[in-house]
């Protein structure tokens, strides 16, 4: 039986696919510091093991493992900016990315599952920290559990005013309530007056839906420097002054 330990777990799709693929697994433990996704993975998964910043955990104190699924499936060798080696589209897609996060651009990467959006997105935020730049990743499930309560101003200052760096994984264009629409249009705008580092990533984004909703549609235009596609097509640039980076 393979003995895995997921670090950044979120709610579990590592192992999720391991289920999948029908492989006998044991989670030995995860590393999650977010309490809503912590109660995600639990209510999918049953209680486990949560060794919490991954930062702080002694390895000692850890059973043996067999699979590290950050270690494996974000392919970092001596976890560097300069060693994201591949071949193709993909090594073009990589090197553009970390060329806009170099460029303190804020960031979309779009395009299907599959891509390496969230790997190469989280293996930044990783590395930042490991330069003690502190980064912080959220789901798009997760900021809509939080948004979705009442948020001041000096709430959203509060939780990510730490932050030089802000991942948000699987954004999704959808309909959203009163207090959730507010609360992301004041965090967009928080994000850009204090000069934060935005990536997001995202399956369905596409700019025209966002013209439909002209508040929303301003706001991230203001913040996103540059959209990069991982589906072959143009990558788009904010505002009428477009500049192409070719994949």
């Amino acid at each position: 039986m393979l003995k895995t330990f997921e670090a950044f777990a979120g709610v579990g799709s590592q192992v999720m696919a391991l289920r999948n693929l029908g492989i006998k697994y044991k989670t030995v433990g995860i590393s999650e510091i977010d309490k809503f996704a912590t109660q995600s993975y639990e209510l999918i998964h049953g209680k486990t093991k949560n060794y919490g910043d991954i930062l702080k955990i002694n390895w000692q104190d850890v059973d043996d493992i067999d699979l590290f699924t950050y270690l494996t499936k974000f392919e970092l060798e001596n976890k560097t900016f300069q060693k994201y080696e591949s071949t193709g589209k993909r090594a073009e897609f990589r090197s553009a990315v970390v060329k806009a996060v170099r460029d303190n651009k804020n960031i979309i990467l779009k395009g299907k599952s599959g891509t390496g959006k969230s790997h190469l997105a989280i293996a930044i935020i990783i590395n930042g920290i490991e330069k003690n730049i502190i980064a912080g990743k959220f789901t798009w499930h997760n900021l809509k559990v939080k948004f979705s309560e009442f948020f001041s101003e000096e709430n959203i200052q509060d939780m990510f005013w730490k932050y030089k760096i802000i991942l948000i994984d699987e954004y999704m264009i959808e309909k959203m309530s009163t207090t959730l629409y507010n609360n992301f249009l004041q965090f967009l705008e928080f994000c850009l007056n204090n000069k934060k580092q935005l990536i997001i990533t995202t399956n369905n984004f596409e700019i025209n839906d966002l013209k439909e909703d002209d508040r929303l549609y301003r706001r991230m235009n203001a913040c996103i420097d540059i959209i990069i596609d991982t589906n072959n097509i143009p990558v788009y640039e904010k505002k009428l002054n477009i500049e192409v980076v070719k994949l």
